[in-house]
């Protein structure tokens, strides 16, 4: 192999050659218009305690009334979004994508309002969404992405 042959292949392994962003898989958890969860949160549930008040907070005021999707907290933790208490329906969050960038965890989300004048539902809502990805120890970093990008 001759040098520049060498050091293209030492190059591939470096961080400034290859893909810097690694996507994980996420499984979704939850995801809906109304939830117990009423304040705005950004978090990442890394212990099954606090996955557990968690959901219960959840599924307080009836909300939703199902038990805890289990989660082996060994393996996996859950990303969590919530838009808090919104006034109407026509509200949402989705998280679009989860990816490890150099020393962060990189959760990329889209928030949706109604539009003006638009008819939505005239009751109070709560829009969240949960995703288990695998374990990480990397501190996340929430972007808010708009509607037509990935990232």
């Amino acid at each position: 192999m001759g040098a520049i042959g060498f050091a293209l292949a030492l190059g591939w392994g470096c961080s400034g050659w290859a893909d810097a962003d690694q996507a994980m898989q996420t499984r979704q958890i939850a995801r809906g218009p109304v939830s117990g969860l009423t304040k705005a949160q950004r978090l990442v549930v890394t212990q099954p305690e606090a996955w557990a008040r968690l959901w219960a907070e959840h599924c307080a005021r009836g909300a939703v009334s199902q038990p805890a999707p289990a989660i082996d907290f060994a393996k996996e933790m859950v990303v969590v979004l919530t838009l808090g208490q919104k006034p109407t329906g026509g509200y949402g969050i989705e998280i679009t994508r989860v990816a490890i960038e150099g020393n962060r965890l990189k959760v990329s989300y889209r928030a949706t309002s109604p539009p003006a004048g638009a008819m939505v539902t005239q009751a109070l809502t709560s829009p969240c969404h949960m995703v288990a990805v695998a374990k990480s120890e990397l501190k996340p970093e929430f972007v808010e992405v708009s509607e037509g990008a990935k990232r």
